[in-house]
């Protein structure tokens, strides 16, 4: 990581990813944060901004569990009260195989193309998915890698800047509900919040400093309408100005 810490301020963000995009080798931005909190939303708003050349990865394609097999591993967890069992099937950090995700991400900066079948569909939760990653040589390009764990050093090693966002746990539990219901149980639902919330402040805590920038619910909303005022242009050719608010600009947010 080479970037200097931009606090939450989504003009210093946007500029630093229009440099990163420019630089001579490909740069790596981490978007990370817990479930529910808008990784893949901010990530798809990003990818309008065709200046960036964003290249998404998910790390959901190195879940190496279908849910359908996990829902049977919990229950079977529980039923032998095993706090280790227990806790490896509810910490999201090993849904992951994160060897696998090592090798394969490192292969994907060496060769500049990495391709994978049998991932996980986000829509079924199954292993049905197939995928085709490729860095542009010849283009502004910026690859976004995405996912719920990548604070800790082993993730961050491969990351020139990193995005947390800090969402709190209402409104991230909400978009949560509205996006699984469909695959699980309101009492499921409701067993995976307090599983993830435990582990996620404990992992949180642990590798908050690794964070270049850490965004809570007012400044994420304002990245969106930043990004929102850049992709309503034509394609922006060089970083954008930075906004100066006017004094009605900040009575008016201020209410």
């Amino acid at each position: 990581m080479t970037a200097q810490p931009a606090g939450h301020d989504p003009e210093l963000i946007i500029q630093e990813l229009f440099a990163l995009s420019s630089a001579p080798t490909t740069g790596v931005v981490i978007i990370t944060g817990n479930s529910g909190c808008g990784k893949t939303t901010l990530v798809k708003h990003l990818a309008r901004i065709k200046a960036l050349g964003i290249v998404h990865v998910p790390l959901d394609a190195w879940i190496y569990q279908p849910n359908s097999e996990r829902r049977i591993c919990y229950a079977e967890a529980l039923a032998s009260g095993d706090p280790k069992r227990i806790r490896f099937y509810s910490d999201p950090f090993f849904f992951f195989n994160w060897p696998k995700f090592y090798s394969d991400f490192q292969q994907f900066l060496n060769t500049g193309f990495l391709s994978l079948n049998g991932i996980f569909d986000q829509k079924t939760g199954e292993l049905t998915a197939n995928a085709d990653w490729r860095i542009p040589t010849a283009s502004r390009h910026l690859v976004v890698l995405e996912g719920q764990r990548l604070l800790h050093p082993q993730a961050i090693k491969f990351a020139h800047y990193v995005i947390l966002l800090d969402i709190p746990r209402k409104i991230a539990d909400e978009r949560r509900r509205q996006r699984d219901r469909h695959r699980f149980t309101e009492q499921e639902l409701a067993i995976r919040s307090d599983n993830y919330w435990r582990c996620w402040t404990s992992y949180r805590a642990r590798n908050v400093a690794n964070a270049n920038a850490s965004i809570g619910t007012s400044h994420l909303s304002c990245l969106h309408e930043r990004i929102a005022i850049l992709t309503s242009a034509p394609n922006p050719r060089r970083p954008p100005k930075p906004f100066r608010p006017t004094s009605e600009d900040i009575n008016a947010r201020l209410g």
